[in-house]
């Protein structure tokens, strides 16, 4: 173990507590500890879950991209932009560490390694020594308050090995396919996320797909893991999370995304992510580096080499 300066909190469920925060400008990392929450997110980042080994008792159950799967100690979850993934089970009280990567850092990795296409990753379950190891080494910098040019050499490394070890291999054709392939459902999901403060009916979204409500929830579930409506909550929620970082306030926030008052969208925030929006806020402040000229953007490494 190391020591951790990071602030944390305790949730609203017993015995667990989470640190959050923002060692550069393009990386967000989470740490949850003794968490047995069934977590259920719209993703805006390129997402990477290691879950912490020496863990025996320790296995998720969850579901992304119509994949139903499971996760063990010392093994990865891997998930991309626009993706929702749902956990069904934790078996015990769980340590993971989660980071969250702004898509076009590996957009410039990519062209700086030489890879065609866009980054996707090659399967949403993995065990990978290498890249669990450079997720702990960016975890450890940041909870230590390392030196920027350590947390930022920690970051670059990590990406490249994401890049190196996880990334989707291009076709002969070196076309890149998007692994979920039926585009009404992209096209749902599309409005979904362009309609975040007014709630679609699925009239309107089976207009949108060409098909019966019906066969549109069947489908939808299918592919995402959860129904049309859960993914729009989980996504507001994931939208009200950039907001609030942005320096809106919670009222404002709770305004623009459509939410009937303050009280009901702290509500729901609450349910997503442990705590209140003011508390998730603060913990964040807390844990990431000063902005300003200051701030650390380690894209510009792969620019310059690429």
């Amino acid at each position: 173990m190391f020591a951790d300066e990071r602030s944390w909190t305790k949730t609203d469920l017993p015995g667990e507590s989470i640190a959050i925060g923002r060692p550069t400008a393009e990386v967000q990392v989470m740490s949850a500890r003794g968490s047995t929450r069934c977590w259920t997110e719209a993703h805006t980042t390129v997402t990477i879950a290691a879950i912490a080994p020496d863990q025996p008792l320790v296995e998720a159950r969850w579901k992304t991209r119509a994949r139903s799967l499971f996760s063990t100690a010392g093994t990865l979850m891997a998930i991309e932009p626009g993706d929702i993934h749902v956990t069904h089970m934790v078996t015990a009280p769980a340590a993971f560490d989660v980071v969250r990567l702004e898509p076009s850092l590996l957009d410039d990795a990519m062209r700086a390694l030489d890879r065609r296409g866009s980054f996707h990753f090659r399967a949403p379950a993995t065990s990978n020594a290498v890249v669990l190891e450079a997720v702990h080494m960016l975890v450890r910098a940041t909870a230590q308050n390392a030196d920027p040019f350590e947390v930022e050499s920690a970051c670059a490394e990590l990406v490249t090995r994401v890049v190196d070890e996880l990334s989707e291999r291009p076709t002969p054709s070196g076309v890149m396919l998007d692994p979920v392939r039926d585009f009404r459902m992209r096209r749902v999901r599309d409005y979904l996320r362009e309609h975040l403060a007014e709630k679609p009916s699925l009239e309107t979204l089976a207009r949108e797909a060409g098909m019966s409500k019906y066969r549109l929830c069947a489908v939808f579930k299918t592919t995402y893991g959860v129904s049309p409506g859960q993914y729009w909550a989980a996504r507001r929620i994931s939208e009200a999370c950039r907001m609030l970082l942005r320096g809106l306030t919670i009222r404002r926030v709770a305004q623009e995304l459509g939410f009937v008052d303050e009280a009901f969208f702290t509500r729901t925030f609450r349910k997503h992510r442990g705590c209140p929006p003011g508390a998730w806020v603060a913990l964040h402040r807390a844990n990431s580096k000063s902005g300003g000229n200051g701030e650390l953007r380690v894209s510009e490494l792969f620019r310059k080499r690429g």
